[in-house]
């Protein structure tokens, strides 16, 4: 068993300054600070680690709207970044870092510093905030003839050659299997998966638009929004677990560079958000 966390990092702007809509890498490297900090072994190892790596994190939410590359925060302003972690292995030192005693934390997100308000990790806390023990994504997703994913940051495929700015059903489902087998059991079938995904799931409906990415001078385009997936025409063995997918998605990410930002993804039923409160929850011991 394997407890998945998405824990919320509560923020506010200590002064006033600029700061970049696509924060992603700086995030990634503030998590790789804090997990120094407390465990400076494991931090180098997560470092080097090859493959598809056990947490992802989001750019800054909460940021004020604007069209231009850039944002001008206040000071005082409130925002907050998104944490999500495979096992209790990252989810551990991770927190231990805000748990330790002294002074209000702090982080540094390029020009700007912030003020650490609070962590929410608890189902109900926030939500985007949760933990689940992996064989609840099993038991608690039913079979559906369609389902919903929310693609709410710049999500792309890297096939090599070239990306793909499109949620292929194969693509989706085969992303979320391959991380699925890295971190979580039973093992899913993963070519089984996209081959039934390629030739029997059917997108019903979308609504996405591309995204462009500037990163230091470097540009990567992406797609966000919604996209509906039409599982009649498979068998319940198999849609039962393409939902349970589409669950994990909350906590494993979509697709590349989920640790820099993108591929925040989220199931919708019935127009919300796929509540935690939908599982039973047996209270995992956390730190």
């Amino acid at each position: 068993m394997t407890i998945l966390s998405s824990s919320i990092i509560k923020l506010h702007a200590l002064h006033s300054g600029q700061l970049g809509h696509d924060s992603g890498q700086w995030a990634n490297a503030v998590f790789y600070g804090l997990l120094h900090q407390v465990d400076p072994v494991q931090a180098e190892a997560l470092h080097q680690w090859n493959g598809r790596k056990p947490f992802t994190i989001s750019s800054l939410g909460g940021l004020p709207k604007g069209n231009g590359p850039t944002v001008e925060l206040r000071a005082g302003w409130e925002c907050w970044l998104r944490v999500t972690t495979l096992g209790q292995e990252i989810f551990r030192p991770f927190i231990r870092h805000f748990l330790q005693g002294g002074s209000r934390p702090q982080i540094r997100l390029g020009p700007l510093t912030f003020g650490v308000s609070e962590v929410l990790s608890t189902p109900g806390s926030h939500p985007w905030a949760g933990y689940i023990e992996s064989d609840q994504l099993l038991t608690g997703s039913d079979p559906v003839d369609s389902l919903t994913l929310d693609f709410v940051s710049p999500t792309v495929f890297n096939l090599g050659p070239r990306y793909e700015l499109f949620p292929l059903p194969a693509l989706v489902f085969g992303s979320l299997a391959t991380k699925w087998n890295a971190y979580l059991s039973p093992l899913l079938n993963r070519e089984e998966i996209e081959a039934l995904a390629k030739d029997k799931a059917m997108i019903s409906d979308f609504r996405l638009q591309t995204h462009t990415q500037r990163w230091q001078g470097r540009i990567q385009k992406g797609f966000r929004g919604r996209c509906t997936y039409d599982l009649s025409q498979i068998s319940d063995p198999h849609r039962h677990f393409l939902a349970a997918l589409a669950d994990f998605a909350l906590y494993a990410g979509v697709g590349g560079k989920t640790t820099q930002g993108m591929g925040q993804c989220r199931r919708i039923v019935d127009g919300e958000l796929r509540s935690h409160s939908t599982f039973k929850w047996s209270s995992p011991h956390l730190p």
